[in-house]
């Protein structure tokens, strides 16, 4: 089956809306929303309908009706499907990434209290996953990557009795650290996912 282009999105929407739902210099009608442009609940049943047939993708109806609120986050959620992937950006918003710097000594037991720590913060529903890497160059410098479905989810998380007891845990192996907040606006796998 061939490729959801951007060009053959718009035309099965074409197709279901009897309009002519053309890009302009000024907005393309891939990033407004659905409701905007008057996809109700049956269009958008519909749009999966039609891309299943013509694209053999299997999305589900829950993506286009609840998790894509515009077709380029349709889009992008169907490149993903097709591509295998099992995080899309419509089910991952939130992306805190925390930089530590650990007493070098004590690195090898950082890293060990801190999959066990890890453990218990993946186990969170909310949570999509955590990477913890260590700088190549700077062997003490260590990066927390966490992934959160949204930023609320993560703050609840972060008021938690069981966050506080996490961060007095690792708290001895730190000598400073810092911690930065990002929306996940895209997520593109590689051929080599």
């Amino acid at each position: 089956m061939d490729k959801v282009t951007e060009a053959s999105l718009v035309e099965v929407m074409n197709a279901i809306s009897g309009d002519n739902l053309e890009t302009s210099e000024t907005a393309s009608p891939l990033d407004r929303s659905f409701d905007d442009m008057g996809f109700d609940s049956l269009a958008r049943q519909e749009l999966i309908g039609r891309l299943e047939r013509t694209h053999g993708v299997r999305c589900g109806p829950d993506l286009v009706l609840t998790d894509a609120s515009t077709p380029r986050e349709l889009l992008v959620a169907v490149s993903e499907q097709e591509h295998g992937a099992g995080v899309t950006t419509t089910s991952l918003r939130w992306r805190i990434m925390l930089e530590l710097d650990i007493v070098p000594e004590l690195a090898a037991k950082f890293e060990k209290v801190w999959s066990e720590v890890g453990t218990s913060v993946s186990a969170d529903p909310a949570n999509r996953g955590q990477w913890l890497l260590r700088d190549a160059e700077r062997q003490h410098l260590y990066y927390v990557v966490s992934d959160w479905t949204t930023k609320e989810d993560f703050e609840r998380f972060e008021r938690s009795e069981r966050h506080l007891q996490h961060r007095r845990l690792l708290h001895p192996y730190r000598r400073a650290g810092s911690m930065k907040s990002m929306n996940v606006v895209a997520y593109l796998p590689g051929d080599g996912h």
